[in-house]
């Protein structure tokens, strides 16, 4: 198994977002931790986003539950690797919210700024399905 750096999380928000990881480490992390990955692919010009990073993701009940949930990546679709994690996702749209499973499959996605109730449903929507997903490969 290859060494991983130690985990850092972006201060700017209450979500503990993965710092300084590319994408194959967060899913080895979320496999370790038998969790989802939550992707957020943004942009710094995209102002869905800031309104999220401001008011959705300063929620303290959301953070705690993603915090408990997923582990959590935020991609600047513009910088590094994102460029190419947009195009292998078919990000269309900023923000757009993934829930990957620990081998990058996609469990659920959405595209567009939203609210605090929505984004705790989708996260609830996506342990569901991760959940089945599950049930039927045990089968």
């Amino acid at each position: 198994m290859k060494e991983t750096a130690p985990v850092s999380y972006n201060q700017e928000t209450l979500i503990n977002f993965v710092e300084n990881h590319q994408l194959g480490d967060v899913l080895d992390l979320a496999k370790e931790n038998k969790k989802l990955a939550f992707v957020e692919f943004s942009t710094e010009w995209c102002l869905p986003c800031q309104i999220m990073h401001e008011n959705v993701y300063m929620n303290k009940v959301i953070a705690n539950y993603y915090n408990e949930n997923f582990v959590n990546l935020m991609i600047d679709a513009e910088k590094g690797e994102g460029p190419d994690m947009a195009f292998l996702f078919q990000v269309k749209e900023f923000p757009t919210l993934l829930f990957l499973d620990e081998k990058g499959r996609v469990v659920d996605k959405h595209s567009g700024g939203i609210g605090a109730s929505k984004f705790m449903l989708l996260a609830e929507e996506a342990q569901k399905k991760y959940k089945a997903q599950l049930a039927s490969t045990e089968q």
